[in-house]
């Protein structure tokens, strides 16, 4: 596997496992903002029900509108202010909706009664799944560009070193081909080309080395073998040996 395959599919992991876990961050951080934005609103309707007694004296009538909903029932005990969700089936569209609710306690004529807002969610969940589905759009065509961008990029950055290793491979040490190696600005293919250069330097000087002493031992060594060659001649010419003598001159 290449370095670059390795890398972007490092990467990529990396990219979608942050904003997975930024994006549940994020999808809390927005439905929570949608409810307190609900809530606001729940508190204006508490606001007008408590000026409305305050000014008449009297509980107003319950109201039920298509996503809201006002209810008085007559408390026995101390009621705490609380902001709820709950669920509720719909008889007329036949589903299980979210609720939010506000209870309060208001006093009329010395008698306590408990005050039920409530508000319906599926404006906040639909608004919130609106959010979420361009949200996730913008990132995965964020995503799409940021990898060939990716590829193109460490394609470029690459191209120096792909260069010097061609430049390696053709490198022979009978025959060196002096190539100019790629000028780049990036420090480790700058540091690999130098190294290279050191390298090709002191094998090519070496080689030179050894060559010409193998070449000059060998014409050193012709003059001495040369001499006792002719002196073997002349041996195996002479009449003072028998024949077994001459043919280990022959031999030698």
């Amino acid at each position: 596997m290449r370095l670059q395959e390795k890398y972007n599919r490092a990467t990529i992991a990396i990219v979608i496992l942050v904003l997975f876990i930024a994006g549940i961050g994020y999808y809390f951080l927005i439905h929570q903002a949608l409810i307190d934005e609900l809530d606001e609103a729940l508190k204006v309707e508490e606001q007008e029900i408590s000026h409305l007694i305050r000014t008449t004296g009297t509980l107003p009538e319950e109201s039920e509108f298509r996503d809201q909903k006002i209810q008085f029932e007559k408390a026995s005990g101390p009621v705490v202010r609380k902001f709820i969700s709950t669920k509720a089936y719909n008889e007329k569209e036949q589903e299980t909706v979210i609720l939010r609710q506000l209870i309060f306690p208001v006093t009329v004529h010395s008698g306590i009664y408990k005050v039920i807002v409530t508000k319906s969610q599926r404006e906040v969940e639909d608004l919130l799944i609106l959010i979420l589905l361009i949200t996730a759009s913008i990132i995965l065509l964020l995503l799409i560009l940021l990898f060939f961008a990716n590829r193109i990029l460490l394609k470029k950055l690459w191209k120096p070193f792909f260069s010097t290793l061609s430049v390696i491979n053709d490198f022979h040490l009978s025959k060196p081909i002096n190539k100019n190696l790629p000028a780049t600005d990036i420090d480790e293919f700058s540091a690999l080309n130098d190294a290279w250069q050191r390298v090709t330097t002191k094998i090519t000087t070496d080689y030179e080395t050894v060559k010409s002493f193998a070449d000059n031992a060998s014409h050193e060594m012709q003059t001495p073998l040369a001499i006792i060659n002719s002196k073997l001649d002349l041996l195996i010419q002479g009449h003072a040996l028998n024949g077994e003598n001459v043919q280990h001159l022959q031999s030698m």
